[in-house]
């Protein structure tokens, strides 16, 4: 019912769009390559039978089972972006099965195939790092270096573990937010230094047009969940206000009212805001849907509206 659902709403949203985006994130959706093949298919036939509407689709992955025959029947659906996380030499120790055997080598194997395809396949897959405070061993990314850097297709990603809650993150030593911008710079020299492409988004203030918009404010963007939740935001998914709709009896349902609570209007504390071409108060709009209060993107301030 819920997959049936989903295909009927694009069905229905189709004729109204510009542009059709689908991420996949988990969980794994490599567990379950029966549901992102036949939504992925029908979303992509749909668009070649338009053609007037861009497509896009996306995949957050372990990379434990996207071997090449995966990969390739990804691509046939328009799968065409992948982050995949190794957290260095480590990663066994963070990342592992159920029976505690370790995963990177798996992985690893998985990435060599895939790169052997030809030029004709054009993809991308960012390789993502999250550094802890104690990540000062810098030789894996001479290996990354060795292993991709002749292939364009393949980037990496830098990013500081952040505490979402719970338990285990209080045992990681996490780098403190003072000293965030600096530690996370010396493993973006060193990286780039090797020759590989960094996709971190260093935040330009000055950028009047930079675009700092999250996927949530725009009205037409949903999360569907595979219990038949939609929401808004892929972090805030334990908060009942992010819950916009349901899919019932394989109809989508969707409350219009909550749904208008994630595209926030401007404020007038955002007027005199040198970023608010590139902000326009959608940065981060879950700070509003969820707390009813305000974050200045320049000063960092709550501020009550």
């Amino acid at each position: 019912d819920i997959v049936d659902a989903i295909k009927n709403f694009l069905k229905e949203q189709i004729v109204a769009v510009q542009e059709v985006n689908i991420s996949w994130f988990g969980g794994e959706p490599t567990l379950c390559p029966d549901v992102v093949l036949e939504i992925g298919t029908y979303a992509y036939s749909l668009v070649k039978k338009s053609q007037e509407v861009k497509f896009s689709s996306s995949m957050t992955t372990n990379g434990y089972l996207l071997n090449k025959e995966m990969f390739l029947k990804f691509y046939a659906c328009g799968i065409r972006n992948y982050q995949i996380t190794l957290d260095g030499f480590k990663h066994d120790e963070t990342r592992y099965l159920a029976n505690k055997q370790g995963t990177l080598k798996t992985i690893l194997s998985n990435l060599r195939e895939i790169k052997q395809l030809d030029s004709a396949y054009e993809y991308k897959i960012m390789l993502r790092r999250n550094i802890l405070a104690t990540d000062n061993d810098f030789s894996w990314y001479d290996y990354l270096a060795q292993q991709f850097n002749s292939d364009s297709r393949f980037s990496i990603l830098i990013r500081s573990v952040d505490d979402w809650g719970g338990e285990e993150v209080k045992k990681l030593s996490i780098i403190q937010n003072d000293d965030r911008e600096r530690v996370l710079k010396m493993h973006i020299d060193y990286a780039t230094s090797k020759g590989l492409v960094c996709e971190n988004d260093m935040v330009d203030n000055s950028n009047l047009f930079g675009r700092q918009f999250c996927y949530a404010s725009y009205p037409k963007n949903f999360v569907f969940r595979a219990n038949g939740n939609i929401q808004k935001c892929t972090i805030a998914l334990q908060n009942n206000k992010n819950t916009v709709g349901q899919i019932i009896r394989g109809k989508v349902f969707i409350d219009t009212k909550l749904n208008q609570c994630w595209t926030p209007s401007l404020q007038e504390i955002c007027i005199s805001c040198k970023r608010i071409l590139s902000c326009m108060n959608k940065q981060c709009p879950k700070r509003i849907a969820l707390n009813q209060e305000n974050v200045c993107c320049q000063t960092g301030r709550l501020e009550r509206l």
